[in-house]
């Protein structure tokens, strides 16, 4: 529709939630994007153009958001320190799946062809790295064993290297993957980062997973100022 109105976003008190790198990157673009009467205007009466950007501070879904905007512009677009996690390329397949042109060049570097028109197809999301780790966590918390079906180590693997160094349980087979509590568990350090690192949405119920083992552990929030209030 060339326009869009959306109030500023909300969700839990965990950080300042800003949508700056959101604003930049569709600017770039060619939106021209206005905040008055508490909500964001944007626009793009003539459509987008591709560009070249790089974003400040690597984003998730800052670099989602311009995926989709950059599959329908004209010409090519290149993101730089865009972000690597599995959700991003799962939303890569599925954009190319439906008659889009990306390609990842790198680790965070992306080339978007914009094309005219997209069409539907079908498409199973990944499955949720939070909620495989939450499940992981309470089986070990309670020393129970739990089977998540669907979990894959490949895009875990932050996760299950403190796991390991816990002293957790896991075992992989062609379903998913199954987690259970076999011995005392052994305080371990974790800081949040980026994909690959250690995903600051698991560290809430790591915390939790903590208080049960022997020793003192350290856990360092980088991502969200606000997560330990």
């Amino acid at each position: 529709f060339g326009k869009a109105i959306l109030p500023t976003p909300g969700g839990d008190p965990i950080s300042a939630r800003p949508i700056d790198r959101h604003i930049d990157g569709l600017t770039a673009l060619g939106a021209k994007v206005e905040f008055k009467d508490g909500a964001y205007h944007v626009e793009a009466p003539n459509g987008l153009t591709g560009t070249r950007f790089r974003f400040r501070k690597n984003t998730h879904t800052g670099t989602e958001t311009l995926l989709m905007c950059a599959v329908w512009a004209k010409g090519e677009t290149i993101l730089e320190n865009a972000a690597a996690e599995p959700e991003v390329d799962d939303l890569i397949t599925l954009l190319n799946a439906m008659g889009a042109n990306i390609t990842r060049l790198d680790g965070r570097t992306i080339r978007i062809v914009g094309v005219k028109n997209l069409h539907g197809v079908n498409h199973s999301v990944m499955f949720d790295r939070i909620e495989a780790a939450t499940f992981a966590c309470m089986a070990l918390a309670t020393k129970g064993d739990v089977f998540v079906k669907g979990a894959d180590p490949l895009v875990l693997n932050a996760f299950l290297v403190k796991l390991n160094e816990a002293g957790g349980k896991w075992e992989k087979d062609l379903e998913g993957i199954r987690f259970w509590y076999e011995n005392s568990l052994v305080a371990t350090n974790v800081t949040t980062a980026a994909y690959p690192q250690f995903m600051t949405d698991w560290q809430p119920m790591w915390t939790a997973l903590m208080t049960q083992a022997t020793g003192v552990s350290t856990v360092y929030e980088t991502v969200y100022e606000k997560r330990f209030d």
